[in-house]
């Protein structure tokens, strides 16, 4: 019986690291707008640890950079786009975009590896 090729769906080929560098910033920029629901007594709540711990220092986002890479996205085929949101945004087990775009792990990382370059040809 052949086992499956286990594939490493972080692994970002050299000619795509600039476009993989801009999806990352793109991704921060997502990520705060997709808070669950806080209950109103606790939203402008502030926690006063910060003043035993050291400061987390934080990526810079590039919001500009990240808009126009989220018209960008907006714009990809839908498979890829799902791809790319997946990996970059959501980051869940394969199985579940996988199940939903009805492809397998090899189809999966096509997409995402053709989304990555439709966006560099486009950005």
């Amino acid at each position: 019986m052949l086992m499956p090729v286990k594939i490493d769906f972080h692994q970002v080929e050299a000619k795509h690291s600039d476009i993989h560098a801009e999806l990352e910033n793109w991704a921060r920029w997502v990520k705060p707008t997709m808070q669950t629901w806080i209950s109103p007594m606790f939203k402008q709540y502030r926690s006063k640890a910060w003043q035993w711990h050291a400061p987390e220092h934080k990526d810079v986002i590039r919001s500009l950079d990240a808009m126009k890479m989220e018209k960008a996205v907006y714009h990809l085929p839908e498979k890829n786009r799902a791809a790319v949101r997946w990996a970059y945004v959501y980051r869940c087990t394969p199985s579940v975009p996988m199940r939903s775009l009805g492809v397998s792990n090899d189809g999966l990382m096509m997409l995402l590896r053709d989304g990555r370059q439709m966006l560099k040809n486009r950005c």
